[in-house]
């Protein structure tokens, strides 16, 4: 248990002081307004920085597509990682992920030149759907994490005790 522990607690909000508050705006998207963007942070994966978003009236992260793809595909710069992203993109309409391709905002997040520009984002749920789709070795962690969580998820709706067990036995190893 102490390794999928790890394995979770890889995904954690950066305490950057690149940090910024932004205040409630809304930005229009070619989809329509997202509103209350309040803040906007670098997440890490492996050392390694993710641009997000909160949007709080949905209450959700909100994760840089081209940021996941360039960490998990090991691409060099941006600009590789967002070629890499539209072929990938094109690939999942062929597999028939045409609503999830629809709902994926864009939203201007600081680039590294300081510049603010559109991104595709994500949420978390989304982000998940699309990893699955990125045949790279660094994406099979996440992989393997996702069907290990689904496989919990459907022991506990046989077995609902296994929640509380798993529950506590996460307080015990957060606790020491």
């Amino acid at each position: 248990m102490g390794s999928e522990l790890a394995e979770r607690n890889r995904f954690r909000i950066a305490a950057s002081p690149m940090k910024r508050r932004l205040g409630t705006m809304e930005e229009k998207t070619d989809k329509g307004w997202v509103k209350n963007m309040e803040s906007e942070k670098l997440q890490l994966f492996e050392d390694q920085q993710i641009r997000s978003a909160w949007d709080a009236e949905n209450e959700e992260w909100l994760f840089s597509v081209t940021d996941v793809v360039r960490v998990l595909t090991e691409q060099p710069d941006a600009r590789r990682a967002s070629t890499y992203w539209a072929v990938l993109k094109k690939r999942m309409l062929a597999e028939g992920a045409n609503q999830l391709l629809t709902t994926c905002k864009q939203l201007k997040l600081k680039a590294a030149d300081g510049k603010r520009r559109l991104t595709d984002v994500a949420t978390t749920r989304q982000l998940l759907r699309i990893i699955q789709s990125i045949p790279s070795p660094k994406a099979e962690p996440f992989k393997l994490w996702l069907a290990q969580v689904g496989a919990e998820r459907i022991e506990e709706t046989i077995d609902p005790e296994l929640t509380i067990d798993r529950a506590l036995e996460t307080y015990a190893n957060f606790k020491m």
